[in-house]
């Protein structure tokens, strides 16, 4: 009709209001038509309704699975706990690593130039570097393994491992031989240490072989940059990660909830390693970095406290005293004893009248070694029952004063903050350097005192 008036709806359709016709009688009643002349019926309130409820009930919402999750799924966000860095700037990270040889392997070497570490072989023989520290897991946290190096040329008879392993659990990229690149988590809850041992071309996320996901070729002339992360619990995944130019690229996942009967490893607690293994055969190989971080933070204080028993000596006037050593029992509970020990703090008081300088060592040697006991049958720690003679004090890595007077006796408990390793070695041995003593140093006379540690167990 002449009198309909045109409009549009908020989608640029075209709308007409036209008054309706009844036999040629016009009602004072409009109505909504489109382009066409098709009469459009309005919602009535029943249906608004419904479409209301519709488009403001929330839709679930969630994140794929990917380098932005963590081992349990949560959010990553950029602030984890660091539990262990190393980077071969300066040497070969002796304080931190254990490195050795067998057969015709060489000990790792240092290269000042490229800053990092070789591990070689020139015939049958391994070369090794393994953290002395058995990196702590905290069950509910993701735990993220970085470890960068180069594997080199692959040649037959010879292997190289690098991860987060020992000899009876673990998880690792492995080079082997000139055949490929292999993932192996290895575990030792049969009893007997078995590797289960992962294909290239049967990595879940992506081969690298050009053909998967990202289009990368793993090229291991070149050097790499490996992440572990996972979930323990005894049950959890574990992924695998190459991270090239700056991307997380996933490689593999180890999934084990809901399909093994036992734990897939003993322990996530395990040392950063890097292993040449060769038959008749000539390889080097490169290591760089290591970095392992709890992701979702690391809890200190669920670390079981303990104090050691007090040691009690005269200062000698002007010459070094050792009066109480600690170190960790080889075995806890019968097994190889991996705990983490903290020193938090250093109690010494002097009963004496005279001034005394007190310092905090390890790598002392002796002339007369300390006698051991346990500081008791629920802690992983032993203490020097008898304190021994020193023939050096070894590495110094806290000192300080304790002032005393015949009219005054002085305490002092120093906080201690120490990176250095409190471990037995890779075989489970006990080391120098493994083993905290305090000595002490009269200043102008001999002075009686007395000492404690108080320290953490984390494990």
């Amino acid at each position: 009709m002449s009198d309909n008036i045109k409009t549009r709806d908020r989608d640029g359709n075209a709308l007409n209001i036209a008054a309706l016709e009844r036999s040629a009688v016009q009602f004072p009643l409009n109505h909504l038509m489109d382009a066409a002349g098709a009469t459009i019926n309005p919602a009535t309130e029943t249906t608004l309704a419904a479409l209301l409820v519709a488009t403001t009930t929330p839709a679930p919402v969630g994140l794929a699975d990917g380098a932005n999750l963590d081992a349990f799924s949560r959010l990553r966000v950029s602030e984890p706990s660091g539990l262990f860095a190393s980077q071969a700037q300066y040497d070969a990270e002796p304080l931190l690593y254990e490195g050795g040889a067998t057969g015709d392997g060489t000990a790792p070497a240092h290269n000042a130039n490229t800053r990092m570490v070789a591990l070689a072989t020139a015939g049958t023989g391994t070369s090794f570097l393994q953290s002395y520290e058995y990196i702590p897991y905290q069950p509910g946290k993701s735990q993220l393994v970085i470890v960068t190096g180069l594997f080199g040329a692959g040649v037959a008879g010879a292997v190289v491992d690098t991860g987060i392993f020992d000899a009876a659990n673990g998880f690792f990229m492995r080079q082997n031989g000139a055949s490929g690149m292999q993932l192996v988590r290895r575990t030792s809850t049969s009893g007997s240490v078995v590797d289960e041992v992962v294909e290239q071309a049967d990595w879940s996320e992506d081969p690298f072989d050009g053909t998967g996901p990202s289009g990368v070729t793993l090229d291991p002339t070149k050097v790499h940059i490996i992440a572990f992360d996972a979930q323990f619990l005894g049950m959890g995944r574990c992924r695998v990660w190459l991270d090239v130019d700056g991307l997380l690229l996933p490689v593999h996942q180890f999934l084990h909830a809901n399909i093994l009967a036992v734990p897939y490893m003993q322990s996530l607690t395990l040392p950063i390693q890097t292993l040449v293994t060769s038959t008749a055969a000539t390889k080097t190989a490169f290591f760089k970095c290591a970095a392992v971080s709890s992701e979702g933070g690391f809890a200190d204080d669920l670390g079981y406290a303990f104090s050691t028993p007090e040691g009690l000596v005269t200062a000698a006037s002007g010459a070094r005293t050792a009066i109480l050593s600690m170190r960790p029992k080889t075995t806890f509970n019968a097994l190889v004893n991996r705990i983490r020990l903290r020193v938090n703090e250093v109690a010494i008081v002097v009963t004496g009248s005279n001034p005394i300088l007190w310092e905090l060592c390890v790598g002392s040697t002796w002339s007369v070694a300390p006698t051991f006991g346990d500081v008791s049958a629920s802690s992983s720690a032993e203490y020097s029952t008898a304190p021994g003679t020193l023939a050096a004090a070894g590495l110094v890595v806290a000192s300080g004063y304790v002032a005393a007077s015949n009219q005054t006796k002085n305490s002092q408990a120093p906080q201690i903050t120490s990176r250095y390793p409190i471990t037995l070695d890779r075989a489970g041995a006990v080391r120098a350097n493994g083993t905290l003593t305090l000595v002490i140093t009269g200043l102008g006379q001999t002075s009686a005192t007395r000492a404690m540690f108080n320290f953490s167990e984390v494990r």
